[in-house]
């Protein structure tokens, strides 16, 4: 590709803006969420999960945005003075120096950073486990005790009642087991 197809290409994105969903998916992945989580805030609909990643995927990938999301990153690393190298330069030196330091805590927490901001952490899975909730009728307050006492005898009461009245309209009875 030579430089004059280059400078059509980047006229003719300048001349069409993102889209509403386009923009929204940018900013949410310049704000730092995944391809999926923009997707999903962008508004765009899927199908499945493995439909949204592809087509969240795709978006990274096509040109407009891809040069849309390089130009807003140039932009704020300018603003703010940092760059990637430079974090990394510096978490490599505050690494050394904690090392000569013998802060060997300080030292792999910076190394740590570095493999995070470098994608060499596998991903982590995380397995959560509830706790079964026994219910213990002994550590009730009395008074929540009393009002249950209450209410099965008024519960009794109404089934009596009831069946009473069945009986009397010539209804059979209907055994619940329970």
């Amino acid at each position: 590709m030579n430089n004059e197809s280059v400078n059509n290409e980047k006229k003719e994105i300048k001349q069409k803006p993102l889209n509403i969903r386009q923009q929204k998916f940018c900013d949410e992945i310049l704000k730092g969420k995944t391809q999926r989580e923009a997707y999903l805030v962008a508004g765009y609909k899927f199908s499945d999960d493995n439909t949204m990643d592809h087509a969240a995927s795709q978006l990274v990938s096509n040109r407009k945005l891809s040069l849309y999301l390089s130009k807003k990153r140039g932009e704020v690393e300018k603003r703010v003075d940092i760059s990637r190298e430079k974090m990394l330069r510096m978490l490599s030196e505050i690494a050394q120096d904690a090392k000569t330091d013998n802060k060997y805590r300080d030292s792999t927490a910076a190394i740590a950073e570095i493999n995070k901001m470098q994608g060499y952490n596998a991903p982590v899975k995380v397995e959560t486990k509830t706790q079964e909730t026994v219910f213990d009728p002994a550590k009730l307050p009395l008074d929540v005790v009393v009002e249950l006492s209450r209410l099965i005898k008024k519960i009794e009461s109404l089934r009596t009642v009831g069946e009473e009245h069945s009986e009397q309209a010539g209804i059979e009875k209907i055994k619940i087991d329970q």
